[in-house]
């Protein structure tokens, strides 16, 4: 018998593919794990953009004067995504409108503070009833080679106040 040192070119080639293989597969793990991880956090700013826009709007409206309530659109026609809320609460005018991908909140004309960014559009579905009916959705801006769709919330308030 012949005492062995070392390893044969086969027993390499085996050990090089099975490696390259495993390394392979860990990659692709990684590299869809790094892409899942990615989608859900643009996702979770998405959600997160439009509902701290819905709280704002939905404080403002829960002291706003239904007979005040005015939607409309600041230059017809109106495209979509361009709508504005004005209400009184108290003494006080609150314009809600979106300035670019901002949704700004005017208080007796003086500076828009921005309540929200990275918007794609804040709308009045229908328009606003002498009743105190307003339905509004605001939709999210997501970048276009994301491969996530833009998220849209829309919801009915009731303003209660005369």
């Amino acid at each position: 018998m012949m005492n062995r040192r070392g390893v044969t070119l086969t027993e390499v080639l085996v050990v090089s593919l099975v490696l390259t293989l495993v390394g392979g597969v860990f990659f692709t793990v990684s590299t869809a794990g790094e892409r899942v991880t990615r989608r859900t956090e643009l996702k979770l700013a998405n959600i997160t953009v439009t509902q701290r826009a819905f709280d704002r709007l939905v404080e403002d409206l829960d002291q706003a004067s239904a007979a005040s309530l005015q939607c409309a659109c600041p230059s017809p026609p109106c495209p979509p995504g361009e709508r504005t809320i004005q209400f009184t609460q108290g003494a006080a005018t609150v314009l809600y409108q979106r300035t670019g991908s901002n949704l700004t909140r005017t208080i007796d004309g003086g500076a828009p503070q921005t309540v929200a960014g990275g918007l794609a559009a804040f709308e009045v579905i229908g328009s606003c009833t002498a009743a105190g009916l307003v339905t509004v959705a605001v939709t999210a801006d997501v970048p276009a080679d994301s491969g996530v769709s833009p998220y849209r919330l829309q919801s009915s308030f009731f303003v209660r106040n005369p």
